[in-house]
């Protein structure tokens, strides 16, 4: 293993780490390009692109350099402030004047870090409000109660998962489900209604609250609407705050911008959308907010999950931590901002024009071949939120689609079970021998938990757009058709699978 391989190794969990039997992680990818896969799961997680893992490597080398003049941690403390200045710009932040950025190993470590600024006591504990389980990440759950979700930390801590990390940051927790017992969207009027009855449930014992709403669940979702997070924001502020759960990234700089200017916290990932490699996050937080809580001290057995360097320099509350380097995050961003960097030279009309496009073809596959039923979500609205000048802003359409399978092979088209459909996953991956003896693979999101059909557990796979393949879109003079091709052949092998007589594959991944 190189020294760049190892360096994206660190400062994780286990989820990142290869496997010996696949030479992958535990989500199908690579710490190094794979050049061989058709890659349509960015909703999960990717392989490090080309152009990235150059960039890493350069970043590698000097950090090699650099660390024989200067101790680690200030050397990690410098190119972590670059790191803020490349994100501040490349979003535009200057619309927002002191935003702040704090890093995280992972969307669900951002969760934590943010529940703990707002934690309550024993005696009063902050309620916090987030949306269906199986549409997050699945420690995040775990994370917003202020408790360990891992046996393994990212600063490589062993604890132990479900017990609390500081007795004193008390926080009450609820779900609302945004999905109704068969799988299907719930009514956003009724996500509303039970968010707003729960807010003021909580105001009227006056009990901090922590909403947490989802701007791209893992299945496309936007809950609660826009307007009721706005709404209950304007009329709680006392008692209110918000973290917005956008661990996606799919949305526009115009977007991120406005949740902040709301006073809004915003988690982020560069491993989805964007596509860097697995375990880069950041909690942006708005200045008002930001100058609230800054001085409130955060509990030393944070340490295990955050340093001293990943806060901002005059972030006094977080001189309690210990200053630990975590290179791995480094250079995750670093890949990451490759991707941001290129995506951002990509013209938003041009951006939607592609997505427009591979939004009908998937839909129409989707919907008319009978291997499939599509999961359709609501229109992403973002009403009062961000006014698009053209009202074609590409982030207002669908880029994860999300479909149950059914067995085409006998009679009732029968829907297959959750075993099953892992097991496709899984086999996607593996790939199928072609005429030229090279196996053809594809990876799609992975399977979430839908619930039951006919007394049946079922769980849908998912098939993403992503930044990389939107940048590549923007440059073909088919203007991306032949990507659109090569998720239909993606769908191809996945209703061949589906169909496959007693298909036996190892679900370990």
């Amino acid at each position: 293993m190189t020294m760049t391989q190892a360096l994206l190794q660190l400062g994780g969990d286990d989820r990142i780490a290869l496997l010996a039997h696949t030479g992958a992680n535990r989500y199908g990818c690579m710490a190094t390009p794979d050049r061989h896969v058709l890659a349509f799961g960015s909703c999960t997680a990717s392989s490090i692109s080309c152009a990235s893992y150059d960039k890493v490597q350069a970043l590698a080398q000097r950090l090699a350099h650099e660390r024989t003049l200067l101790a680690d941690t200030v050397v990690y403390s410098q190119e972590l402030n670059r790191i803020r200045g490349s994100l501040t710009a490349l979003n535009c932040l200057d619309a927002v004047p002191g935003t702040e950025i704090v890093f995280a190993a992972s969307g669900t470590d951002a969760h934590l870090l943010a529940a703990q600024l707002v934690a309550g006591s024993p005696e009063l504990p902050t309620r916090v409000i987030f949306m269906g389980a199986n549409e997050i990440g699945s420690g995040v759950p775990q994370a917003l109660a202020g408790m360990h979700f891992n046996a393994t930390t990212a600063y490589g801590t062993h604890v132990v998962a479900g017990t609390a990390i500081a007795a004193d940051r008390c926080l009450d927790t609820v779900s609302v489900a945004v999905r109704e017992p068969d799988g299907s969207a719930r009514d956003c009027a009724a996500i509303d209604a039970e968010v707003e009855a729960l807010v003021l449930q909580s105001v009227q014992r006056r009990q901090p609250v922590l909403l947490v709403p989802v701007d791209g669940t893992k299945t496309g979702l936007i809950v609660p609407s826009v307007g009721c997070v706005r709404a209950l924001a304007e009329r709680h502020r006392q008692y209110l705050d918000v973290l917005v759960d956008a661990c996606q990234f799919r949305m526009s700089a115009a977007t991120l911008q406005s949740y902040l200017a709301q006073n809004f916290m915003v988690a982020l990932t560069g491993s989805k959308f964007l596509s860097g490699p697995a375990f880069s996050a950041a909690l942006f937080i708005p200045h008002g907010l930001a100058q609230r809580l800054r001085k409130r001290p955060l509990p030393d057995t944070l340490s295990a999950y955050s340093s001293r360097s990943d806060w901002p320099a005059d972030w006094m509350g977080a001189t309690s931590l210990a200053d630990w380097a975590n290179f791995g995050l480094l250079m995750r961003w670093e890949a990451a901002l490759e991707e941001l960097r290129a995506f951002r030279t990509v013209p938003s009309s041009a951006a939607n024009t592609f997505c427009v496009a591979f939004a009908k073809a998937v839909h129409d596959r989707l919907t008319y071949d009978p291997a499939f039923l599509l999961l359709p979500i609501p229109q992403l609205l973002r009403a009062g939120l961000v006014d698009s000048a053209d009202g074609k802003s590409w982030d207002t359409v669908p880029t994860i689609f999300t479909f149950l399978l059914r067995d085409t092979a006998v009679s009732g088209l029968s829907l297959l079970d959750k075993v099953r459909t892992r097991a496709i996953y899984v086999a996607l991956q593996a790939g199928a021998a072609t005429e030229t003896h090279q196996p053809q693979r594809f990876q799609l999101g992975q399977p979430v938990d839908c619930g039951e059909r006919d007394g049946v557990a079922v769980s849908a796979l998912r098939l993403c757009v992503s930044a990389p393949m939107i940048v590549k879109a923007a440059a073909r003079h088919d203007g991306g058709a032949g990507i659109i091709d090569q998720a239909m052949q993606a769908l191809d092998r996945v209703a061949q699978l589906a169909c496959a007589p007693g298909l036996l594959i190892s679900c370990k991944n």
